[in-house]
């Protein structure tokens, strides 16, 4: 579900091969829920200058507060598959009204080719 489709709202599943990883990032916009859906990984979680790390299994539900550093990482043989929910108390960033205008403004903050990151999203 784009983020169009909703006012404080948006959901997808994100997919982590194995061996792989998401970026350490922040969120100051939203909070995030996962189900986990399939595989194992892991997710570091960093408050308050610390790390709390919590282990991904199917059914796991995980909150990731705003305003929080983490990053996960797939752990098992098989890719790890999650569903994400953003909750934006706030609305949707007026400057990124879809996920597409988000994406290209992640790459552009981290200094990536969003035609790569595209590119390796489709593989």
């Amino acid at each position: 579900m784009d983020r169009t489709n909703a006012e404080m709202s948006e959901a997808f599943i994100v997919q982590i091969a194995p061996g792989k990883f998401t970026h350490r990032h922040i969120h100051d916009d939203t909070e995030q829920l996962f189900y986990i859906l399939s595989g194992k990984g892991k997710l570091n979680l960093e408050r308050t200058g610390r790390v709390e790390t919590f282990e991904l299994l199917p059914a796991n539900f995980v909150h990731v507060p705003r305003n929080c550093y983490h990053q996960t990482f797939c752990e098992g043989a098989d890719t790890l598959r999650y569903l994400a929910i953003d909750c934006f108390p706030n609305g949707h960033n007026p400057a990124e009204p879809t996920w597409d205008d988000h994406a290209r403004a992640v790459c552009k903050m981290n200094n990536w080719d969003y035609t790569e990151a595209r590119r390796k999203k489709t593989k």
